[in-house]
């Protein structure tokens, strides 16, 4: 499949300021299941645009304005090719690691901003008795059926910044919600997972927004990353 990306990004400030200066993160990998062919970035005021790698392979573009200007606007467009593998859980036989991550996971099984190494995250990892469990398909089928047999679907009941212990002492959330106690129970398992967010844009006749949808994907030795 072609997908064809397009970020429009503005800022806009309430009088000339002098200097900006700005990394800039959204040109997509080649990597397993797609292949960027083409990408271009554009920016105004006209300045010139560096390109380097992050530690993790991430495109990062750089620019500095050094003249007075009230706004800054950024346009990129990418075109990936994707040809995703479908890998069900099932199929997924790596044994649970009892080794430390190496430390291009290592930010993968940390407990950090919403995900929280609680007592509840706890009490739900035992009680879904995942620690008898040997593979990481295993895992993955146990987390998606407990959460979904333990939780309902509830909007308005969460926002950006809630915990995974909004969801686990509540009982309900949104997608986001979810996708954060997958984390904090895999993690717990010793497999590594990232969140991953994205917006569906559907055409209306009226003025409703696109609306975000978020989900996880998990590493294994055998297959990398897995959504």
């Amino acid at each position: 499949m072609l997908l064809q990306i397009e970020h429009s990004l503005h800022f806009r400030y309430s009088g000339f300021i002098r200097e900006s200066h700005m990394d800039i993160r959204v040109e997509p990998r080649t990597q397993s299941g797609q292949v960027l062919l083409d990408f271009s970035l554009v920016v105004g005021p006209s300045t010139r645009v560096t390109r380097h790698e992050d530690w993790m392979g991430n495109a990062v573009h750089w620019f500095s304005i050094t003249d007075y200007h009230e706004r800054i606007e950024v346009l990129a467009r990418s075109l990936v090719e994707t040809n995703p593998a479908m890998v069900l859980p099932g199929l997924v036989t790596d044994p649970i690691s009892t080794e430390p991550p190496s430390m291009e996971l290592w930010d993968f099984m940390q407990f950090v901003g919403p995900i929280i190494d609680s007592e509840a995250m706890r009490s739900l990892h035992a009680d879904l008795r995942i620690a008898d469990l040997g593979t990481v398909g295993e895992v993955i089928e146990c987390v998606g059926e407990g959460l979904r047999s333990k939780f309902e679907y509830r909007p308005n009941v969460t926002d950006a910044h809630s915990t995974t212990d909004a969801l686990l002492l509540g009982g309900g959330g949104v997608c986001q919600d979810f996708a954060h106690a997958a984390l904090g129970l895999l993690r717990i398992s010793g497999i590594p997972a990232r969140y991953v967010s994205v917006y569906l844009h559907v055409e209306r006749d009226d003025d409703v927004p696109s609306q975000s949808h978020a989900w996880i994907e998990y590493w294994t030795p055998s297959h990398g990353w897995i959504g």
